[in-house]
């Protein structure tokens, strides 16, 4: 009972405080319901229409009203004097099941609260907010709300009351993968509802719209629509996500005006009570509308869904368009000019000008495929072709018809293709417009719209062309804009939702686009959508392409390899495979061929350091390596299958933080890598799949979701590389094709090795126009033994690995990365000879040894030896007695003679004069001491005789002794 005490309560309290108004006449009143008490229960009671104008003395009996669950269907209201369903009013709709439609976006409607924000990222060193995101908020646009369009991070919420089971429904808008679109519900206690339809990351739907729902249950619920979005490549600002139409049913109403008014621009004429109809052409309506009023033609005009007609601006050449009449028997066509329907200029105007006048001109050419007939150009039958100039050939034996669509000329739109406009706001449904040497888009003013061209391929493809191909499509395109038009290219398979293959902006030159068509699938369709940021702005494409179509038109003939099938259509050489005098035979070795061909293409070469794979389709490492520059041989096997390598956190313009995250392949992958790269967004919906390659790359965004939280989310992923040219050893003086020095990372100061350098490539069609040869990866490869992990580098002067988007540089530093040791890294020390025995060891001439593998340190050694002190010792030890008696003989000598001379000396006090030095040979020839001393003593005891002989004592010793 609490809904009836709550209703007595302020009644009472309304009689108490109003007594000086007047009593309200039954007109003046309404009905109106309490709320829901716990039960379901409700209380039906009158109240004044105006409680400050009257007021209601006597209050009425309070009675049961109808239950909370009960519903009125679409176009209806519950009226609750009477409790019955009732229709609409005209100007009026309802969408029933007690819910709510936010339609109109002239103003932000009751409920809803946006807010904005920069991140803080305290986990990478980011506290502050340098930038202030107040003013990159959502904002209405009539038909619309919008979200910004910079990076910072914006939030729409909306409180939601379900007093029954019911359910959310957008429409939405969504062309941008940079900016990141996150719808999540919480419940009345602030916790994420974390379902897939709950909690998601919405694909992008191109130029159309696309629809949202999701159930809910009774409750409280906190809607939140978030984008946050990333400025890269200088990028000015991202496509913002539009969101049109928000419906929740199962909320609770306690009054009867469940009807709402129609927006100015449409109207409700209980027809469709449910909804309301736009005005068409030429007509306009306010708020509330039961029919549309029409504008004076003759002075005025309006789009569909206007609010107002508005006066007709004088004629220029900027409102009408050539045409082009079928061509006749003689050829010729006639060339007239056409006003823009709906007609917006006033050609009375004395300031407008005037249509130039029609002529004939000669009709362009037929295109590729098709041949001239007295009326128009007609397709040639299956199995023939033509040039377009000339009738259709047969295609000579064992060749067959090269069919696809060849649009080259554009006399008028092609039965294949057709344009419309993204919203009824468009001026005409006449927005490409065939020009005989183009198509374009028309001129004026298409407001925010995207001028759509479709091609249709109702039966899509023939067979697959080699393991992932299906054909080609290309297409010849310029856009010249004032400021930032947008031109989306977009493919869609049968039902599904459309994927953005490439977005260009701003100007763009008159360049070729390719995209090679790997999915197949029947109602296949490829879609062109052009915004136009100024009045002036055109999208041109002077030809289209499509290889291998079904139902298609040959506009030549290609050779068969072997034979044809059961279709009669050629059965190409497989992938790896050459044609070689009509016979397809295996590529030699190291060459390949990864292409189904019908010809005798050449098989191309594997470069320096790489093989083919088994197939021949692929040049491929096995992980080893020999460096004709060194002589050195490396082993790579023992790095990882793959590995990842995070760059430094960047910031964009509006303080956005992100980073790449960058995974490589090296080897033994079979040429084609197994390094993997994917989005994680958690949607189930999602049909983004992930990247194989070689070198892929990932952009990682912290994006701020409930309770202060932050989701990493992984996005963008694109290959980097898909294929390895060589492998090269080089002096970091030396270049290579891209006028780069081939090591961009200076060398150790130690180290007398060159780097092993990995070159890849991505031949990326998405990207000719930034990298005319491609994407180029350089893995260096450099030994470092004292690496315990594999690490990975990356030169700071391009901290995202890359200064220009084409070449990229990684510095892997490993101690797989050194030679295989060989014998030319150790030396050998041989010890000293010790009992007979020396020792041999074996050490590196570094250390740590900057190699590994190959060839490992010889075990110690033995040898024997002659131990030179101990044959010394043999061979002195019996000289010992033989020189002691010879020092004791000359010891004996020497005082003999030292004696003798002292007694000469003290017995005569000096030496006679000599007159001789020389002595006799007699003398000095003694056959021993012994005797000599013997006749010297004779002498002494005969001193008379010596006399006689005329000597003298002294002088006799003197000679005989031979001093």
């Amino acid at each position: 009972m609490f809904g009836f005490e709550r209703i007595t309560l302020l009644t009472l309290t309304l009689l108490h405080t109003s007594e000086a108004l007047k009593e309200c006449l039954k007109e003046e009143t309404t009905y109106s319901y309490t709320t829901c008490d716990l039960q379901g229960n409700r209380w039906r009671v009158r109240v004044p229409k105006n409680s400050s104008q009257c007021q209601i003395e006597k209050a009425e009996v309070l009675t049961k009203g109808k239950d909370c669950g009960f519903e009125c269907g679409a176009g209806q209201f519950l009226n609750i004097e009477r409790e019955t369903c009732e229709s609409c009013p005209n100007g009026t709709f309802s969408v029933g099941e007690n819910g709510v439609r936010f339609y109109d976006w002239s103003v932000l409607p009751p409920g809803f609260t946006y807010s904005a924000e920069s991140l803080t990222l305290s986990d990478f060193g980011y506290e502050t907010k340098v930038k202030d995101c107040s003013e990159s908020t959502w904002h209405p646009a009539g038909n619309y709300i919008i979200s910004n369009t910079d990076d910072c991070a914006s939030k729409l919420s909306y409180l939601a009351q379900l007093k029954t089971d019911g359910k959310i429904s957008f429409e939405y808008q969504h062309t941008d993968s940079d900016m990141l679109f996150h719808f999540y519900i919480q419940n009345k206690q602030c916790k994420t509802l974390h379902d897939p339809a709950s909690f998601v990351f919405l694909n992008t739907t191109g130029a159309k719209w696309g629809t949202w729902e999701d159930s809910l249950p009774r409750g409280t619920y906190l809607l939140h629509w978030s984008v946050n979005g990333i400025l890269l490549d200088n990028n000015p600002s991202l496509n913002p996500v539009k969101i049109s139409v928000v419906q929740i049913t199962g909320v609770e109403s306690t009054t009867e005006e469940t009807c709402r008014p129609c927006r100015p621009g449409f109207y409700s004429s209980g027809e469709r009570p449910d909804k309301c109809l736009m005005c068409p052409v030429d007509t306009w309506s306010g708020a509330g509308a039961d029919h549309c009023e029409p504008c004076d033609v003759t002075k005025q005009y309006s789009l569909p869904g206007s609010r107002k007609c508005v006066d007709k601006p004088p004629c220029s050449e900027k409102n009408y368009f050539v045409s082009h009449s079928a061509c006749d028997e003689n050829k010729k066509m006639n060339e007239s000019y056409k006003w823009v329907q709906p007609q917006t200029c006033l050609p009375q105007h004395p300031h407008s000008i005037h249509l130039p006048k029609s002529s004939y001109k000669t009709c362009a050419p037929c295109n590729p495929g098709l041949y001239p007939s007295k009326e128009d150009c007609k397709p040639c039958p299956f199995d023939e072709y033509s040039s377009g100039t000339k009738a259709c050939e047969k295609c000579p034996a064992n060749t067959e018809a090269n069919v696809g669509l060849w649009y080259v000329w554009w006399n008028e739109l092609p039965a294949t293709m057709e344009s419309s406009c993204s919203d009824f706001t468009c001026p005409s449904e006449q927005v490409w417009i065939a020009d005989k040497e183009y198509i374009q888009t028309v001129k004026g003013n298409t407001h925010d719209n995207f001028l759509i061209l479709i091609l249709m391929l109702p039966s899509g493809f023939r067979k697959l062309l080699g393991d992932r191909m299906y054909g080609q499509l290309k297409f010849e395109f310029e856009l010249e804009c004032k400021k930032d038009c947008k031109l989306i290219f977009m493919k869609n398979l049968g039902n599904e939702d459309k994927d953005i293959i490439r977005l260009w902006s701003g100007s763009q030159k008159r360049q070729l686009f390719t995209f090679d068509v790997t999915t197949n699938s029947p109602d296949m369709s490829f879609t062109w959508a052009f915004r136009k940021d100024n009045y002036d702005d055109y999208a041109r494409i002077y030809s289209l392409k499509v290889t291998n179509v079904a139902d298609g038109v040959a506009d030549g003939c290609t050779t068969c390899s072997l034979q044809k099938d059961e279709d009669n259509e050629c059965i190409p050489c497989p992938p790896g495979h050459h044609l070689v005098d009509g016979v397809c035979t295996t590529c030699p070795p190291n060459t390949i061929l990864d292409e189904y061909t019908y010809n005798s293409k050449s098989c191309v070469a594997c470069k320096d350091g790489t093989r083919s794979n088994k197939e021949h389709t692929r040049c491929e490492s096995d992980c080893v390596f020999h460096s004709s520059t060194t002589g050195r041989s490396y082993n790579f096997s023992k790095v990882p299958a793959y590995i990842s390598v995070s760059t430094r956190p960047g910031f964009s313009s509006k303080s956005r933080m992100y980073n790449y995250i960058f995974n490589i392949s090296l080897c033994n992958n079979e040429g084609y890598g197994v390094a993997k790269c994917s989005d994680n967004l958690t949607s189930s919906y999602s049909n983004n799949g992930p990247v194989l390659g070689m070198v892929c790359r990932s952009t990682r965004l912290p994006v701020p979701s409930i309770a202060d939280k932050e989701v990493e989310v992984l996005s963008q992923s694109t290959l980097i590389a898909d294929e390895l040219v060589e492998i090269n050893q080089r002096n970091c003086n030396e270049t290579n094709h891209y006028n780069t020095t081939i090591n961009s990372f200076h060398k150790d100061l130690d180290d007398d090795l060159d780097d092993v350098i990995f070159h890849m490539r991505y031949n990326d069609d998405n990207f000719l126009y930034r990298c005319p040869d491609g994407k180029h990866v350089y893995i260096h490869m450099r030994c470092d033994p004292l690496s315990t992990t594999e690490h990975i580098v990356i030169d700071s002067e391009c901290p995202d690995a890359t200064c220009d988007g084409c070449k990229f540089d990684f510095l892997w530093r490993s101690i797989n990365a050194c030679p295989l040791c060989t014998h030319d890294d150790y030396e050998s020390v041989t010890s000293s000879c010790t009992n007979d025995v020396k020792k041999v060891k074996h050490i590196w001439k570094h250390y740590p040894p900057k190699c590994q593998g190959g060839v490992n340190l010889p075990k110690d050694t033995q040898d024997h030896c002659v131990d030179a002190v101990r044959v010394t010792i043999l061979i002195i030890l019996p000289c010992i007695p033989i020189m002691a008696i010879l020092i004791l003989v000359m010891y004996r000598k020497n005082r003999n003679i030292e004696y003798k001379y002292h007694k000469l000396v003290l017995k005569s006090g000096q030496l006679p004069p000599s007159d001789s030095c020389a002595l006799n040979e007699s003398d000095s020839d003694r056959s021993n001491d012994e005797e000599y001393d013997r006749i010297i003593f004779q002498r002494k005891k005969s001193k008379s005789k010596a006399k006689a002989n005329g000597f003298s004592d002294s002088t006799q010793l003197l000679a005989t002794d031979g001093v």
